[in-house]
């Protein structure tokens, strides 16, 4: 490890290592962006694919976003309740997921992988990987 840096990424990486992360005052994104930032190629990995993206966008706004299958409609929390999302909140947090695909790749441990995730976010910023969010869940 060349830095501070990557060796709390590593850390934080680790089972426990949210409360590291807490501790050091990081904020949910950028846990998740440093959790995301490597190479790891695992079975539970992120990768560049529709269903890739649905899980960021669970992992980003998971708390506030359901899916009701029996009504076919999306639900937002609005701080109080749940309601049927006719105002395109998922929509906007769809994709203000894909704009962190960008800071996945800036934080990307290689100049390959930061180019991977570069073109994968520009293909995601597409309108019909947009309509993939639905199919994904």
């Amino acid at each position: 490890m060349d830095s501070i840096s990557e060796l709390l990424k590593a850390e934080i990486k680790k089972p426990g290592g949210a409360a590291l992360a807490e501790a050091l005052g990081l904020r949910a994104d950028d846990q998740r962006n440093a959790a995301n930032s490597g190479e790891e190629r695992g079975p539970d990995a992120v990768r560049e694919t529709d269903l890739g993206n649905a899980k960021r966008l669970v992992a980003r706004h998971g708390a506030d976003l359901r899916f009701c299958q029996a009504w076919g409609k999306w639900l937002a929390w609005d701080e109080r309740r749940w309601r049927v999302d006719d105002t395109g909140e998922v929509e906007r947090r769809a994709k203000d997921t894909v704009r962190s695909i960008y800071l996945e790749a800036r934080n990307a441990a290689s100049k390959e992988r930061a180019a991977e995730l570069a073109e994968w976010a520009v293909k995601s910023e597409s309108a019909h990987r947009f309509s993939a969010f639905d199919i994904a869940f």
